[in-house]
């Protein structure tokens, strides 16, 4: 079995739609299917559909021969410069993103028996993943 213990996913539709605290949200970018990312600390662009489409990442993982891949959040999204309350709504979004993609449909149930996903800062997301069905993996502590 081949495993991937550090690979970076980038739920689009979770940061798009950032709610009470869009004026601090990154700046997302999908222009003909390369995603960009700009956050207060950096910029991630020219990113292929595997780095934020579950489809195209199951793809790729058969093209790699790849078991199982554990996923997180990208660095630059991870908001540990921002209020913790800011910090804290991110990391939730990010999280209920990437638990949704895991647990969808029937025809990505392979993406979900694949991954497992880690919560970024918050305590109460690694609480929630255990009682959810996603695995927490490396999780960090908002210190609330």
């Amino acid at each position: 079995m081949i495993v991937d213990l550090h690979s970076h996913f980038f739920p689009v539709e979770a940061l798009q739609n950032a709610g009470k605290y869009e004026h601090r949200a990154p700046k997302i970018v999908l222009d003909k299917g390369k995603l960009s990312v700009t956050s207060q600390i950096g910029t991630r662009a020219g990113l292929a559909a595997r780095a934020y489409d579950p489809v195209a990442r199951m793809k790729a993982l058969d093209e790699m021969s790849i078991d199982v891949q554990a996923i997180s959040p990208s660095p630059i999204l991870l908001f540990y410069w921002e209020e913790p309350a800011v910090a804290a709504h991110f990391s939730r979004k990010q999280n209920e993103a990437i638990r949704l993609v895991a647990k969808s449909s029937r025809s990505l149930r392979r993406f979900r028996q694949r991954t497992a996903t880690e919560c970024c800062r918050c305590d109460c997301d690694r609480q929630r993943s255990k009682s959810n069905g996603t695995q927490g993996v490396g999780d960090r502590q908002c210190g609330r």
